[in-house]
């Protein structure tokens, strides 16, 4: 879609179609567009453009079928409300709200795990440090009653 937009808009910039009957194109005036889209300006073109016609120039943005207006014509309905970029827009603000619900659910849900967990692990704890006890309990008694079995 964005592509979409971004060619329409470079061909608008580029059309030859514009107001005035000297300059038919940016370029004309010193304004081209680069391989990354973006406009550059030659000052020195522009400069010679305005001092010799400065009517056609104007022309050139100003008309009715001028640039400004082309893209104004282009642009205008893409940024309308219920156009499919306002509508891709409000898509990717729901699934945002969406995936921050999630995301709240998940910790809440790791919250009750982790607390799980830690009781699990006292419990465990606590039944080892039992079996130790008994443990030494009963070292202790068969170490007695080897004692008394020697006396």
């Amino acid at each position: 879609m964005l592509r979409g937009i971004e060619s329409d808009i470079r061909g608008k910039l580029t059309d030859t179609n514009g107001g005035s009957q000297v300059y038919k194109t940016l370029a004309s005036i010193g304004i081209t567009t680069q391989k990354d889209g973006s406009l550059t300006l030659d000052s020195a073109k522009l400069a010679t453009a305005l001092d010799s016609n400065y009517d056609e120039v104007a022309k050139l943005f100003g008309s009715a079928n001028g640039v400004a207006a082309r893209l104004s014509d282009a642009i205008t309905p893409k940024l309308a409300t219920g156009a499919a970029l306002d509508a891709r827009n409000s898509g990717l603000n729901a699934k945002s709200v969406a995936l921050q619900k999630e995301q709240s659910d998940l910790e809440a849900r790791m919250l009750v795990v982790e607390s799980r967990y830690r009781k699990q692990f006292t419990a465990l704890d606590s039944l080892l440090s039992n079996l130790q006890n008994q443990s030494t309990f009963l070292t202790q008694q068969l170490s007695s009653i080897a004692k008394i079995g020697s006396s």
